[in-house]
């Protein structure tokens, strides 16, 4: 099979009549390596380890009660996906709002959601979602005060579209 790329390592002979390309897996590796992503992966495992993968998902359980608490003080909040031990994201819609004008409110405040079908719509559409949910996510550099701040700003969004 021919490589679909061209770069360096991949060749193993060049010359004015022809190249040879050069033993597998060199052949379909063109281009330098990523290794700035490889140095950036090596980091981030560091901190990981440092901080205790247990620690991160102690914290981020915690952030996820408290926003899901905060949440469904918002009258008309209906959160979607509310599994015990889930991720610290929770995809939400609120009556008499459509999840595209509260991501583009809250934008605008300096929130950042998803919107959108979130590359699920077949499951959007078993629960009656055309237009999606809101999606809010949360990770262990994330506060509480950020929570407190983007649930100020979604109670005034949903006053500005009622």
């Amino acid at each position: 099979m021919p490589p679909y790329q061209g770069g360096g390592e991949m060749i193993d002979l060049v010359t004015f009549e022809k190249s040879t390309y050069n033993d597998l897996p060199h052949k379909f590796e063109a281009g330098t390596p990523n290794i700035c992503g490889v140095i950036g992966l090596a980091a981030a495992l560091k901190y990981v380890n440092n901080t205790g993968i247990g620690n991160i998902a102690s914290y981020e359980a915690e952030l996820l009660d408290y926003a899901t608490a905060k949440l469904l003080e918002i009258d008309g909040m209906k959160i979607i996906g509310t599994t015990p031990g889930k991720a610290s994201v929770i995809s939400f819609v609120i009556d008499g709002t459509h999840p595209m004008d509260l991501g583009m409110l809250l934008d605008k405040f300096g929130i950042a959601v998803r919107v959108g079908n979130h590359c699920a719509q077949p499951l959007m559409a078993r629960f009656n979602l055309p237009a999606g949910t809101v999606r809010a996510s949360f990770a262990f550099y994330n506060t509480k005060e950020e929570i407190d701040l983007f649930i100020e700003k979604l109670k005034k969004t949903v006053l500005m579209l009622k």
